[in-house]
């Protein structure tokens, strides 16, 4: 993990007085990559992490100052074209030209790595970027650029100055949050519910696999980068619960070595993380297949023991028998956009199939291919959030679901 010394000082004269101004800096990194793309959702989900981080420590929010954040920005280009990971040797005076001449304090963090969840937790786990976070500062600017690798480099810099204020209305108050009633049927056909429950909240994603290896799904959901699973099909507290990923983030789960154990991922813009066991930590692979827009699929798709991945766009299917880099093995169009894509074993041959939800119906194949559906199912309303499953670790189909406002 590169690092690099977290402060330095400058000097500046100001009304004629000689003040010595305090400019910390700190560099953490994570992993290397080619250039890209600017990133906004990364850099809202940073800007918020950071905020987080002060709030815990009963500090104020920092104001978001879109200039400073085009300075960051334009350094967060600069890195991930270069590959290199260094400070911004002409922040001082870029802040003095481009964003104001009336500052006191000037702090910079600047890092690269998978994901920003990573990159916060490394930043707060480290002096340098941790003091800078806590500093004494009041507005923040902050660059977000994506490489071609999929690699996230940011800068954070930080200033004390004049409060830029707002002649903006305060938001609105959110609406209240509904809690998530999880109906089960362990079979994909209609019928009352073998399972129901509740657990979670409307505004979470969510998602369900064999966390330990004995046969049967298990639920849990994932919000904002955190990942709270239970060890069983049913409502209580987690089992488990950690981070990995980051808000805009869309979870994913499968078996990617065969282990007979889920592992879990985070998709994002046509790129994957995922890992082996259910765990925080670095991704175990790494791949680049899709785009932004597209809706990313699971599945073991040739009954091979191991999941592949695939993605779904406007009723196209373009599926991969692993989860690596590829051409897709399979293109299939089956269902239109506005439809919910859903992966499972419908005959209990051993292979994931496809299949398509709208508004409490379920068009269910028995092969990844295009046609008529072999199994029309009403199970739901629009509204509801379909969920596929093993819940039976004694039947050999996959089981459905809905996730209902409780």
């Amino acid at each position: 993990m590169p690092h690099r010394t977290p402060h330095r000082t400058l000097g500046r004269v100001i009304s004629a007085l000689l003040l010595l101004v305090g400019v910390s800096t700190a560099v953490i990194g994570l992993a290397t990559s080619p250039a890209g793309a600017e990133s906004p959702a990364d850099a809202s989900a940073l800007l918020s992490a950071t905020n987080q981080s002060r709030a815990e420590h009963g500090l104020p929010a920092l104001q978001y100052d879109p200039q400073l954040s085009a300075v960051a920005n334009a350094w967060a280009n600069y890195m991930a074209a270069a590959q290199s990971l260094v400070h911004n040797p002409s922040l001082a005076s870029q802040v003095g030209s481009q964003v104001t001449s009336q500052w006191s304090r000037i702090g910079e963090n600047v890092g690269f790595g998978p994901s920003v969840g990573a990159l916060q937790n490394a930043f707060m786990n480290s002096t340098g970027h941790r003091n800078n976070i806590l500093g004494a500062y009041n507005r923040v600017g902050i660059g977000a650029t994506r490489d071609g690798n999929g690699t996230l480099w940011v800068v954070v810099d930080f200033i004390q100055g004049p409060s830029l204020g707002s002649t903006a209305p305060p938001p609105p108050p959110p609406d209240p949050v509904r809690q998530a009633a999880w109906y089960l049927r362990s079979t994909p056909q209609a019928g009352p519910p073998t399972a129901s429950f509740a657990y979670g909240l409307m505004t979470y994603r969510f998602v369900s696999g064999d966390w330990d290896g004995n046969g049967a799904d298990s639920i849990g959901v994932f919000s904002n980068g955190h990942w709270y699973l239970r060890k069983s099909a049913s409502g209580g507290s987690p089992d488990m619960s950690f981070a990995y990923g980051a808000p805009g983030y869309v979870p994913v789960v499968g078996d990617w070595n065969g282990d007979g154990k889920d592992g879990i991922g985070v998709y994002y813009n046509g790129w994957w993380y995922l890992r082996n066991s259910v765990s925080p930590g670095p991704p175990d692979i790494v791949v680049n297949y899709g785009a932004p827009g597209y809706t990313p699929v699971v599945g073991d798709w040739n009954g091979d023991g191991k999941d592949g991945i695939g993605v779904f766009v406007a009723g196209w299917w373009y599926l991969r028998g692993t989860a690596s880099n590829g051409s897709p093995n399979v293109i299939a169009n089956y269902g239109t956009t506005g439809y919910t894509p859903l992966v499972g074993d419908w005959n209990g041959d051993g292979a994931d199939t496809i299949g398509v939800y709208v508004s409490g119906w379920w068009y269910l194949r028995n092969s990844a291919s295009g046609g008529s559906p072999n199994n029309v199912v009403n199970y739901g309303t629009a509204g509801y959030a379909p969920i596929v499953g093993g819940w039976s670790a004694t039947s050999k189909v996959d089981g459905i679901g809905v996730i209902a406002p409780g």
